[in-house]
């Protein structure tokens, strides 16, 4: 992500010294925003007390080439896909954890959610586009070493080589 160097914060009398770019850090937040905003997403539909399904989605507002393919889809299987896929991508990128991993599969479902509509309503570039593009944008970008736990496990990456498809 660029040129490392280590960045002052003051608060107050105290000072700490980050390391990372500047860019680094703006993806930090992109990171965290998509993580809260997935945790909360998640959270939302498995704490719903009338009990949150996707069937009433699948079958009757999926439209285009595939809306009968989303409509087979319908069940509990698809409901505890989407629940625990929001929870767990938004707990991953929250804390730095697989990023590479959980942006992969955030950017599938997000393309599932994508696909079960077409054509767009509002135009083909919409808000799940952005979103794809913010995932792949995460992947590719390595942003779990900022300040995340992917810090510290990319060391092991020469022993185990499946972890460089993982962290980030």
């Amino acid at each position: 992500m660029g040129t490392t160097k280590n960045h002052i914060v003051s608060l107050g009398r105290i000072r700490i010294s980050l390391p990372g770019t500047t860019l680094g850090y703006m993806m930090l937040v992109l990171r965290l925003a998509l993580g809260v905003m997935l945790l909360q997403s998640g959270l939302g539909k498995l704490l719903d007390s009338s009990g949150w399904v996707a069937t009433g989605y699948l079958e009757y507002a999926a439209t285009g080439p595939f809306a009968t393919t989303f409509a087979s889809w319908s069940g509990p299987v698809v409901n505890n896909l989407v629940m625990w896929g929001e929870v767990l991508i938004g707990i991953s990128l929250i804390l730095g954890i697989g990023v590479r991993w959980a942006s992969f599969w955030g950017a599938v479902m997000i393309l599932l959610f994508y696909l079960s509509q077409l054509p767009p309503e509002h135009w083909w570039i919409n808000d799940k586009l952005v979103y794809i593009l913010v995932f792949i944008t995460l992947i590719t970008s390595r942003v779990g070493t900022v300040l995340g736990v992917d810090t510290y496990l990319v060391k092991y990456q020469n022993r185990y080589h499946f972890l460089k498809y993982v962290l980030g």
